[in-house]
């Protein structure tokens, strides 16, 4: 065993009387124990397994050895041990038969898998003309090759049989997809030359098909290619500073947050609606550019009112009080 439980209620509870060397010696037996899961030797052996190097150690050895080992014709045995090792290999024993059948019943959902995959290819090949003959043939093929010990595409393949005995070769299943997929494209191209064919069906040639043009749908527009229209430098709302709504726009460019023109009017409102206080309209523009705002906002009161003045322009009398 590389590792063991070690129960501390129950160790403590049996051997509270023991000194430490003796939990020590009763350490390295059981250590020793478990390792090799074979009973230990006794007297002299046992001292010079556990490295004993003087009369106290040795001594602890013993005393262990008389009170929880059991001395049998094949050396010391430990009950305690001996449920501990039983208990660990029915858990991994357990433990690998659930793999097993964890592990089987994964491959039987991948070998159902794999069956009817095969039967739809076959289904599949009937229905491009690929026929039985021609799937002997290819397997017969391919056993030539893997007894002659040839090296090629074919002899690498897999080679698969159904419980009917159905011959199918991993070629077919190739075959298969890229029939598939030339059959897209080709359904693909023919769709697009549709599209853009002339009025031919249902009518003659250079006579307008009008059924067709009918229901022909105009292009839409979309609100935001109206909206892209409008100009966003242009004022839209009364009392507007044109220079420093110039200069909040351009500043909205240069950051990478153009203004979208649906909020042009609003931004605009709100310019003259926070300059009602007699501020400057530039002045609040310059505002959001020094602090790197992308709104704007009511000027700040030392912008308005001037800066406070500051501790060092007091006036100090004695001592350094004011």
């Amino acid at each position: 065993m590389n590792f063991f439980k070690f129960y501390i209620g129950d160790y403590q509870r049996d051997t509270a009387h023991l000194s430490i060397a003796e939990h020590g010696a009763y350490a390295l037996m059981l250590q020793h124990y478990y390792a090799t899961e074979k009973p230990l030797p006794s007297g002299r052996l046992l001292h010079r397994m556990l490295r004993a190097q003087d009369k106290c150690e040795r001594d602890a050895i013993d005393a262990v050895a008389s009170q929880f080992w059991k001395e049998t014709p094949e050396g010391l045995v430990n009950e305690r041990a001996d449920a501990e090792i039983r208990k660990a290999k029915a858990q991994a024993e357990t433990n690998a038969r659930i793999s097993r059948e964890r592990e089987d019943r994964r491959k039987g959902v991948r070998e159902q898998h794999k069956k009817s995959t095969i039967r739809s290819t076959v289904r599949a090949l009937d229905g491009l003309g690929v026929s039985q003959k021609m799937a002997e043939k290819t397997e017969k093929k391919g056993e030539i090759q893997r007894k002659s010990g040839e090296s090629s595409d074919h002899s690498n393949a897999s080679f698969i049989r159904l419980g009917d005995d159905t011959p199918v070769t991993q070629q077919l299943i190739d075959f298969q997809r890229n029939r598939e997929h030339e059959s897209y494209s080709v359904r693909a191209t023919n769709d697009a030359r549709t599209e853009h064919k002339p009025d031919t069906i249902h009518g003659t040639i250079g006579q307008p098909n009008h059924s067709h043009s009918q229901t022909k749908e105009k292009p839409k527009t979309s609100r935001r290619a109206d909206n892209a229209r409008l100009p966003i430098l242009d004022p839209q709302v009364e009392g507007l500073d044109l220079e420093a709504w110039r200069q909040f726009v351009e500043y909205r460019r240069g950051i990478g947050k153009s203004i979208k023109p649906p909020s042009v009017k609003a931004a605009q409102r709100r310019l003259v609606r926070l300059a009602q206080d007699g501020s400057s309209q530039t002045a609040i523009v310059a505002q959001s550019v020094e602090n790197g705002w992308q709104g704007l906002f009511a000027l700040k009161q030392e912008a308005t009112q001037g800066v406070r003045p500051r501790m060092d322009n007091r006036t100090y009398g004695p001592g350094g009080k004011i």
